[in-house]
């Protein structure tokens, strides 16, 4: 298990190094690369792994992924919190594992729900996951052994929390 954080983050970034933290602990026997957020480059979905290197990481076959997918700009609420929704994707391959695809998506909802992040559901089919994006290549990947799906939540933060410490 690899976890590529982002050095130095504030704001969101901060709230998803402890997201990816937590999902580190709770998922620890699963053999998942957890990264940070996705990025629209050229249509493709690639995933911040260094302060300069980007990676496609939805490509490989042997690779089992969680990555952070921001879906909306902040929001100010009633009690001063920043108020964003945000999708923690999981691309995974079942083969060669005991795990069927809904007890690895009950275990994966459950970490999610141990945290401070409300869950506002779970969306099942690529094309809505990675809506925006050029899914050219990825099509294979949702069929077995491949399994997807998004966790999406709500992510309240307060800005004095998140500064650069």
């Amino acid at each position: 298990m690899t976890v590529y954080t982002k050095n130095n983050a504030v704001g969101i970034d901060k709230i998803i190094n402890r997201m990816q933290a937590h999902l580190q602990r709770e998922l620890n026997d699963w053999n998942i690369d957890i990264y940070h957020k996705l990025y629209n480059v050229d249509n493709k979905p690639v995933a911040f792994i260094s302060d300069i290197d980007y990676r496609d990481v939805l490509l490989n076959d042997n690779q089992n992924v969680c990555a952070f997918l921001v879906k909306e700009s902040e929001s100010k609420s009633e009690q001063d919190l920043m108020k964003i929704d945000v999708d923690i994707i999981f691309t995974l391959n079942l083969s060669g594992t005991q795990r069927e695809d809904e007890t690895a998506k009950i275990i994966a909802y459950q970490a999610v729900k141990s945290s401070h992040w409300k869950v506002t559901g779970i969306e099942r089919t690529l094309p809505v996951i990675l809506s925006g994006f050029d899914l050219n290549g990825l099509e294979y990947r949702d069929m077995q052994p491949f399994f997807n799906f998004a966790i999406k939540c709500e992510v309240y933060y307060s800005l004095n929390e998140c500064v650069k410490n």
